[in-house]
């Protein structure tokens, strides 16, 4: 048997134990519905994956869906969206949870917005960054 995608392989190596785990964590502490259905799904996704990380086809065409140009463009896309919606997101929380404190008193839900602000900043100036980077170099 030969490994064709070592991450691959690693991670369903991973799912596999964590599933293991998991059964053996069961038996020792008893089983409910959510723990079955866990180790049901890390046993079949830790498989699946060594399985896909062996077959030289599945792997062949995995690495060229991951380079096909379309693919490549809705991907970017969509985490631009995403990264969007998440800074408008984070910008109504901010006023939301400072709005709230300023009205109610509580000291907690500035404290919320605070945080949420410290991340809302994070963003802007990561994209800041990223822009004028990839503006000079490319």
């Amino acid at each position: 048997m030969k490994i064709y995608d070592k991450k691959k392989f690693a991670f369903g190596v991973m799912y596999f134990l964590l599933g293991l785990g998991l059964l053996i964590l069961g038996f020792l502490k008893g089983f409910d519905a959510e723990k079955i259905i866990l180790t049901i799904l890390m046993f079949l996704i830790g498989i699946s994956e060594m399985y896909l990380s062996t077959n030289r086809e599945a792997v062949k065409q995995e690495k060229f869906e991951e380079t096909e140009e379309r693919n490549q463009l809705i991907k970017l896309t969509s985490k631009s969206r995403a990264f969007d919606l998440t800074q408008r997101t984070n910008f109504v929380l901010v006023a939301l949870f400072l709005i709230i404190g300023g009205q109610s008193g509580d000291q907690r839900f500035i404290a919320m917005g605070v945080a949420v602000a410290i991340s809302f900043s994070v963003s802007i100036f990561s994209e800041l960054f990223s822009r004028i980077y990839y503006e000079r170099h490319m």
